[in-house]
């Protein structure tokens, strides 16, 4: 350490790790919190912590995506626009650009944060 101060030298940053698990206990509560604030926040949150999404494909999550008969959720990754019906999670901000109405990876994660904060969890 002493080495690498004299010559200028930093250690590398730590990696990050994956995110600390929940408890069943703390996703229960998670859940419960999400659906005391609304039935669309629960849904979005039981949504994205049953699927393991990344927030990025969360909010690209369009309704065709979804089978309720095969209890499927499809997350594409592959390149090409395919005809859209629209997204599974409709925001009630315009938006812009090409893809209005839809949440931000940002508000996502905001509404996670709260909710978390409201169910005590400080994962």
């Amino acid at each position: 350490k002493a080495a690498r101060q004299k010559v200028g030298l930093t250690a590398p940053k730590p990696k990050r790790g994956s995110p600390a698990r929940l408890s069943l206990e703390e996703e229960l509560r998670f859940i419960d919190h999400a659906y005391a604030r609304s039935g669309l926040v629960g849904l979005m949150m039981q949504t994205l912590l049953e699927t393991g999404a990344r927030v990025s494909e969360f909010v690209a999550l369009r309704v065709e995506n979804i089978s309720f008969a095969e209890r499927v959720v499809t997350i594409e990754a592959g390149k090409g626009e395919k005809r859209r019906t629209g997204p599974l999670f409709p925001s009630r901000e315009k938006g812009n650009g090409t893809r209005p109405h839809v949440y931000t990876r940002q508000r996502i994660g905001q509404v996670v944060r709260e909710t978390a904060a409201a169910a005590d969890i400080n994962k």
